[in-house]
């Protein structure tokens, strides 16, 4: 609602010296969405695509929070694809004469980063809670150092306490792109060799046992 209007009434009391306020609020007309328009992005998707995440249409009743999830949206496919710090600004103006919003939506994709592992597969979705660049949504030093640990710890919860983890990034200003690469040299899984219970007063070893998830010959996974 663009034309809302609020006026205020007073009623002053003269034995209470306090005042009364009353607002009034006139919503006027509801705007409608006009003209939708996405610029940028299109060598990565085709405009209809965004529009198509978008999920608003002209004509439909304009709301700033379908704006905003929609946008969000935009953005996400960006992000599934490994871009960093993808914007998606709107310019919304308003046209009083016929009641709609005009939305102009600018993309910048941002910086494409391709993160990957040799010498042992981990998986796209373990890297991306691992290496802290997509959340920070930047690429720098630390951070491909605190993916490295990640992975470090990662891979001594699944046995291999012997692993040793390397990091390297190719940077191509003339593409905004940046690979991270871990070179990952596992060594030897441990196994599991023997599980001993002691000091059970209470429940019987094979009650314990039955609970334990650890098991005898299989491999060793601290967590």
């Amino acid at each position: 609602y663009f034309e809302a209007t609020i006026a205020p009434t007073y009623a002053f009391e003269d034995t209470t010296r306090l005042v009364s306020v009353t607002l009034k609020a006139e919503p006027g007309p509801r705007a409608t969405v006009g003209n939708i328009k996405i610029q940028g992005g299109e060598q990565t998707f085709p405009s209809k695509e965004l529009l198509d995440a978008l999920k608003i249409d002209p004509g439909d009743n304009f709301s700033s929070n379908a704006l905003e999830m929609g946008i969000a949206k935009v953005r996400e496919k960006f992000s599934d694809l490994g871009f960093l710090n993808t914007r998606a600004n709107v310019d919304q103006p308003y046209s009083a004469a016929t009641h709609t919003v005009d939305l102009n939506v600018p993309v910048e994709p941002g910086q494409f980063t391709l993160v990957q592992t040799r010498g042992y597969n981990v998986s796209a979705k373990t890297l991306r809670e691992l290496v802290p660049v997509f959340e920070e949504g930047s690429v720098d030093p630390d951070l491909v150092e605190e993916g490295r640990a990640g992975i470090d710890r990662y891979l001594r919860q699944q046995g291999y306490f012997e692993a040793e983890v390397t990091s390297e990034m190719i940077e191509a200003p003339l593409d905004n792109a940046i690979q991270i690469n871990y070179t990952i040299v596992p060594g030897v899984v441990h196994k599991v060799d023997r599980v001993r219970i002691a000091g059970n007063s209470v429940f019987t070893t094979e009650e314990i046992r039955r609970v334990v998830r650890v098991r005898e010959g299989r491999l060793f996974n601290s967590s």
